[in-house]
């Protein structure tokens, strides 16, 4: 949609419907801060016309139409947005490879850089999958034991940071998660599925080099934040007194300030000192990025192409074909021989 990033070398890349676009450009203001040379691209898997000019936003905007293959829009009909956002993580890293960049650095929209990149990337030189563990040390406080189990249901590794080498088991990688992203991104405790990310753990033995950077200073968020206490000395921050790389504002919600996530509400920003400035910062800088509009903006892939609103179990039906439903073609398309008239007919 925009123009292209450089062919080759590394690239950062994130994913964000309409309302996540807030979040994106406050990522990209603060990559341009510590790394100003690195490109940044962002799958925008929402409506092609969502952006008045894209050429105006501070990344490169990819479109759903722009990836090669059906899987971004097939996702997007598959699952509502929180889960199609995940699941198009490998469509865009695979894209972004077949653009000839050697490394991809994916990170969910709504990471803040705080620090230098340069020790992940080079651990990516080496490995050809680089993942990020939800712990790095045993759990503490209170409620160790609860939250490490919680933990557990969601895998060991958080996939909001993700890294690829091109070739190789990099690319086996991306293919093998695209292929069980595509009929199982979901959330299913008893099936042992959380959206992307139990998949992503299975990476470590299947594919050779693949390893989990242990860095406390990347991916620092609610669930971990009890063992890395943030820091601000100055223009630096650190966690666990090492230096903080990547903040993830998991679950920060501006019309709930208060609260460090809305998935763990007893974590309250007045009470977590320098992390609770912080996230203050971060609330600021998403309302002068068009937070307030973006949070009633709706979602283009909520509906067929007639406006009839796609029911989850809808969805789930199309999941549940898998690659049977190729034969349909575009599965947002209504009338004769189109998905919805199949399943309205059986």
């Amino acid at each position: 949609m925009s123009s292209e990033a450089p062919e080759r070398g590394t690239v950062v890349a994130a994913i964000a419907a309409r309302n996540f676009l807030p979040r994106a450009r406050v990522l990209a203001a603060s990559l341009a801060r510590v790394h100003p040379d690195l490109p940044f691209a962002v799958l925008l898997l929402d409506a092609p016309d969502s952006l008045p000019d894209p050429a105006q936003e501070p990344f490169e905007v990819i479109g759903v139409d722009d990836l090669a293959g059906a899987d971004a829009r097939t996702v997007a009909f598959r699952y509502a947005r929180r889960a199609a956002c995940a699941a198009a993580k490998p469509a865009l890293i695979r894209h972004l490879l077949s653009r000839g960049h050697e490394r991809v650095l994916f990170l969910d929209s709504d990471t803040v850089v705080t620090g230098d990149l340069g020790p992940f990337l080079e651990v990516l030189d080496r490995a050809p999958v680089v993942l990020t563990p939800h712990l790095v040390e045993p759990a503490t406080g209170p409620a160790a034991r609860e939250r490490e189990l919680v933990i557990g249901l969601a895998g060991v590794a958080n996939t909001g940071v993700v890294g690829v080498r091109a070739g190789g088991d990099g690319e086996r990688f991306v293919d093998w998660w695209s292929e069980r992203l595509l009929t199982r991104c979901i959330t299913d405790p008893a099936a042992a599925l959380h959206l992307d990310q139990r998949w992503a753990d299975l990476a470590i033995g299947l594919f050779d080099g693949a390893c989990l950077i242990r860095d406390p200073g990347v991916n620092v968020a609610y669930w971990n934040l009890a063992e890395r206490p943030l820091r601000i000395q100055g223009a630096r921050i650190t966690a666990a007194g090492r230096p903080c790389r990547l903040l993830h504002a998991s679950g920060y919600d501006t019309r709930h300030p208060e609260l460090l996530s809305i998935y763990a509400p007893e974590l309250r920003t007045d009470g977590l000192g320098d992390a609770g400035r912080l996230l203050r910062r971060y609330h600021g800088a998403l309302l002068e990025a068009g937070e307030v509009e973006a949070q009633s903006w709706p979602w283009a892939f909520e509906r067929y192409a007639d406006g009839a609103r796609i029911d989850p179990a809808e969805r789930a039906a199309h999941r549940n074909l898998g690659a049977e439903a190729e034969r349909f073609g575009d599965p947002f398309a209504v009338g004769e021989g189109s998905f919805r008239s199949w399943l309205g007919a059986r």
